[in-house]
């Protein structure tokens, strides 16, 4: 979480100086955050926000007659991740991760502030995108 906030807090420096600098013409800017990617540590001011013990349990199995791509079954009896957590554990683990999907909304709200703030606002295109998301222990994985 430390390596994520420096690289908001430079974005936030970078954009400030971008604005100052009236003589350059466009810009682009690429900024990539490590999480909310494991290991699942989460600021206590985001964890705080989710409860584990109001989290649903994930679903572990398939529903009847449901039919299993091969290579998952193959991943799932490899990790056989239902018998290595308790739904506690995976309880904690799921409100770990929302509470990191909500520390990277943080920053990128604050991005999207500064750039209101610079009035780089009014002519800059924002794209947020994600690599992929968890499975939260959904299914096994």
């Amino acid at each position: 979480t430390d390596y994520d906030r420096t690289v908001c807090r430079q974005t936030l420096d970078w954009l400030e100086n971008r604005a100052a600098d009236k003589s350059s013409g466009g810009w682009g800017a690429f900024v990539s955050f490590l999480r909310p990617h494991y290991p699942l540590t989460c600021p206590p001011e985001f964890y705080a926000l989710y409860d584990p013990k109001l989290l649903p349990t994930p679903k572990a199995s398939l529903s009847e007659g449901e039919d299993e791509h091969p290579v998952l079954k193959n991943l799932r009896i490899a990790c056989d991740y239902d018998a290595q957590f308790s739904d506690e554990d995976k309880q904690v683990a799921i409100a770990s991760y929302y509470g990191l999907c909500s520390f990277v909304d943080d920053m990128v709200g604050k991005i999207i502030a500064k750039l209101s703030e610079t009035g780089l606002d009014q002519n800059t295109i924002v794209i947020f995108s994600s690599d992929h998301g968890e499975c939260l222990g959904g299914r096994g994985f």
